[in-house]
């Protein structure tokens, strides 16, 4: 009987292993596939036929799902693309047909911006719909220097940055090759900057930078850096109690300062003090 129980036990081990491992790897089959959708491959779907149990019933509800997403996707952009093609033409003509009215130059230079503004909306309308449609193809990508883009970006933009009392500056390392449309990288860093320059206000915050050259903060002890009475095992023979950093922040909050701790060698702190305000 103990043999026999033991056989059980021995052959319940193996069925229940065989069995977990198996409902493992159809999980992982779905979720594989729920990563794939969640990086933007709404085309993606799970190879090979589908079981008659629970977990085809269940691959066969995802499968479903996914194509009227595709579905709702795709006529989502073809609509985009119909209204800017079918409004920027009308509103072309209607621009011309302005400059014929005379005698009220001031109404029609307000409508003209109007609708030039409108106009100019329907531009990028159809650049996101093209670049969605290339989305996760590959086509039309040729090898491009994007260090050499972001450089000649940079360079048309940080004036515009200066001008307006900003500290800009960029860090680009050089050689970094990638696959892409060279103008659509172009274009988005055109967007990211002038967005960065338009809501940016001058003079908000005063740096101060302290860095230096020792071995830095253990990267286990960067979370509690601030923290009372912290200490790294390797300072334990040096004196001091573990409170400089707590009282530094101590001292940044009663100044509504803001602290970081950016990473690279040594200890760099960071502290953005509020501007003073100049009445008058």
């Amino acid at each position: 009987m103990l043999g026999l129980l033991g056989a059980l036990l021995v052959a319940g081990a193996l069925v229940g292993g065989f069995a977990a491992r198996s409902v493992m790897a159809r999980i992982n089959r779905i979720n594989a596939l729920a990563d794939h959708v969640a990086e933007g491959q709404l085309d993606a779907r799970l190879p090979g036929p589908r079981s008659d149990d629970e977990f085809g019933l269940l691959e066969t509800h995802v499968q479903a799902m996914l194509d009227r997403i595709r579905n709702l996707n795709r006529a989502t952009y073809r609509l985009s693309d119909i209204i800017a093609h079918e409004l920027r033409t009308p509103l072309n003509r209607m621009l011309q047909k302005l400059g014929w009215i005379e005698g009220q130059d001031n109404l029609t230079a307000e409508l003209k911006t109007e609708m030039r503004q409108a106009i100019c909306m329907f531009d990028p309308l159809l650049d996101i719909s093209r670049a969605e449609a290339g989305q996760g193809t590959g086509g039309g990508l040729v090898p491009v220097d994007l260090s050499v883009v972001t450089t000649e970006m940079w360079e048309l933009y940080q004036p515009l940055a200066e001008d307006k009392g900003l500290l800009a500056g960029a860090t680009i390392d050089p050689g970094l090759g990638v696959l892409s449309d060279r103008n659509l990288i172009a274009q988005m860093l055109a967007n990211l900057l002038d967005n960065a320059i338009k809501w940016c206000t001058a003079g908000d915050r005063h740096l101060m930078r302290v860095a230096d050259t020792g071995p830095g903060l253990p990267g286990a002890m960067r979370g509690e850096a601030f923290a009372r009475f912290v200490r790294a095992e390797r300072d334990r023979a040096l004196p001091g109690h573990g409170l400089g950093l707590a009282l530094v922040r101590a001292i940044a909050a009663r100044h509504g300062a803001q602290l970081s701790m950016p990473g690279g060698s040594g200890f760099t702190l960071e502290i953005l003090w509020p501007r003073l305000q100049q009445s008058g």
